[in-house]
């Protein structure tokens, strides 16, 4: 789950909608490359489900215990989104082997990255054994899975950047890019402008009350009775700078 911190309360996203937005964000990108890419139609439809192992945890979320705030996917421990990450990848192996050796190879990325703690060393070994057995049956070659490797990583950071409010997941693109967020609505702007035009998107998300939850079935109770909402995210260019 992707929480949010509002002024008097938390907005809730789930991981399998962030997925969808950023396969959203993904098609529209005029760059060429994209385009013209061989495998749009797959890389766009595993963009949009490479989250997918994260369908149990987000339906029943849990409490950060020492806060009583929901927890975010950030805070999740490494022995849970181990279990995460190897579901997210074996539900579509054998459907779709280019999904699921895009997740693994998503996963591995994450969990490689240095000092971060995500996993232990022993899972990064198996996904990236997975990872190769999955390429392999899906008759891609590892230099085409770090091409649509590029692309997700892009789009993922997009999509968490509008969905979290945090500008710092942009890190990782060669983007510069600035998050605002008003009380209804999230504008994200980006330079250079990968999309042919100013867009909005909307973004699924629940809101609750911000205060503790002190059990997960008080949080449960909680969401149950809250009302889905569609979140608006504008995606633009930086505006004109003015000169001196």
């Amino acid at each position: 789950m992707i929480v949010t911190v509002e002024e008097t309360g938390f907005r809730l996203v789930t991981q399998a909608d962030h997925a969808r937005l950023a396969a959203e964000m993904l098609r529209l990108c005029v760059n060429s490359e994209l385009v013209d890419h061989p495998r749009r139609a797959l890389l766009l439809d595993a963009v949009a489900r490479h989250d997918d192992g994260w369908w149990e945890a987000d339906a029943a979320p849990r409490v950060d215990p020492a806060s009583g705030a929901p927890l975010d996917f950030r805070a999740v421990a490494p022995p849970r989104r181990e279990e995460i990450w190897r579901a997210g990848v074996e539900r579509h192996a054998a459907r779709a082997p280019h999904t699921a050796a895009l997740a693994a190879a998503h996963a591995l990325r994450l969990a490689r990255r240095s000092g971060s703690g995500l996993v232990t060393p022993a899972f990064a070994e198996e996904l990236a054994a997975r990872r190769d057995e999955l390429v392999a049956s899906s008759g891609l070659t590892p230099s085409e899975l770090d091409q649509d490797l590029r692309w997700l990583t892009l789009a993922d950071a997009l999509s968490l950047a509008a969905a979290t409010g945090d500008a710092s997941f942009l890190e990782d693109t060669r983007l510069e890019g600035r998050v605002t967020s008003a009380p209804d609505a999230t504008t994200l702007e980006l330079a250079p402008f990968p999309l042919a035009g100013t867009t909005r998107f909307d973004l699924a998300a629940r809101r609750i009350e911000r205060r503790p939850y002190p059990t997960d079935r008080d949080l449960g109770a909680a969401l149950t009775h809250a009302r889905w909402t569609r979140w608006p995210v504008r995606v633009t260019p930086p505006p004109p700078s003015t000169p001196a």
